[in-house]
């Protein structure tokens, strides 16, 4: 049942964190943060705990995965262009927060974590993962010669952002911010003619 780089997962294991993976979304939905816990997933599962500690080494790392699951998150979308790739990640984005899942989940886990420091810290952590990925296409983007390097403020933003600093609010930005945060619209050939 081991997982390794370069192999294919086995199927059983792969069927095993499906369920427990929408078993802990479904508790989340019921119980809210401050009720989950390993020993209800075992009851609705029938998984072991040992089996359960083998995959996630503690009732975080379980929570993580399953807001990771709630997120859509998936590998980065490489299909050549930038723009294409930030429409696909985002329109994957928007795909699972339409979901019953997400509706019934994440309310209940963002009220949570203004009072659960620990919850608050791995919504951050997860946050500033989904913006490394965002930041990540804009370097491709800008390496590719896709996108001007005038667009390197906005990947140095998104890290600054990762690294704890918050961005100022949209209403306080400069003209300069507010243009480096905006991908350019016009056909990608053109930019690397300028």
């Amino acid at each position: 049942m081991s997982e390794g780089p370069g192999r294919n997962p086995d199927p059983r294991v792969t069927r095993t964190r499906a369920r427990v993976l929408a078993a802990t979304i479904d508790l989340l939905a019921e119980r809210g943060y401050s009720g989950f816990s390993i020993e209800g997933i075992v009851d609705r599962t029938g998984i072991a705990k040992t089996t359960l500690y083998r995959h996630w080494r503690s009732r975080e790392a379980l929570l993580a995965a399953a807001i990771v699951e709630l997120g859509g998150a998936g590998p980065l979308p490489d299909t050549g262009s930038v723009r294409q790739d930030l429409q696909d990640l985002l329109a994957r984005r928007v795909h699972a927060a339409r979901t019953p899942r997400w509706e019934r989940c994440m309310p209940a886990l963002v009220e949570a974590s203004a009072r659960h420091p620990e919850l608050a810290e791995m919504v951050a952590r997860l946050t500033a993962r989904a913006l490394g990925q965002i930041e990540t296409l804009l370097r491709r983007g800008i390496e590719r010669g896709e996108l001007r390097p005038r667009y390197r403020p906005a990947a140095r933003r998104l890290s600054a952002d990762r690294a704890g600093r918050v961005p100022p609010p949209p209403a306080s930005r400069t003209p300069h911010q507010r243009a480096s945060l905006r991908l350019h619209r016009h056909d990608p050939a053109r930019h690397r003619r300028e």
